[in-house]
């Protein structure tokens, strides 16, 4: 799991500074922190990703954390909230294939 998540934070930073690289005097900096403020958090039944600038980060999304009726483990969620899911379908799963970039999971 860990591997998997790690992956995917790589595919969000990588996205991130594709897409905003080169813009202005301040893109690098703006890039490199951005990029530091991504990272998860581990809850019950969800990982928390959390993207943005330190002093104002956001949810990306939540990634079940174990197999349950309606989820699989790796299964991508939407953040409803700050602290929880949109638990009506998921948006694609870190063991398969999906393309997850910055601004979200396709």
């Amino acid at each position: 799991m860990e591997q998997a998540l790690n992956n995917l934070l790589e595919s969000m930073k990588s996205s991130f500074a594709e897409q905003f690289a080169n813009r202005g005097d301040h893109s690098d900096e703006f890039v490199k922190n951005w990029c530091e403020g991504v990272g998860y958090e581990k809850g019950r039944k969800y990982y928390k990703i959390i993207t943005g600038l330190n002093d104002q980060p956001t949810v990306w999304g939540f990634i079940v954390a174990e197999d349950g009726e309606k989820f699989k483990a790796g299964d991508i969620l939407m953040a409803k909230s700050w602290s929880g899911p949109a638990t009506n379908f998921a948006r694609g799963n870190i063991f398969g294939e999906f393309k997850g970039n910055y601004s979200g999971a396709y």
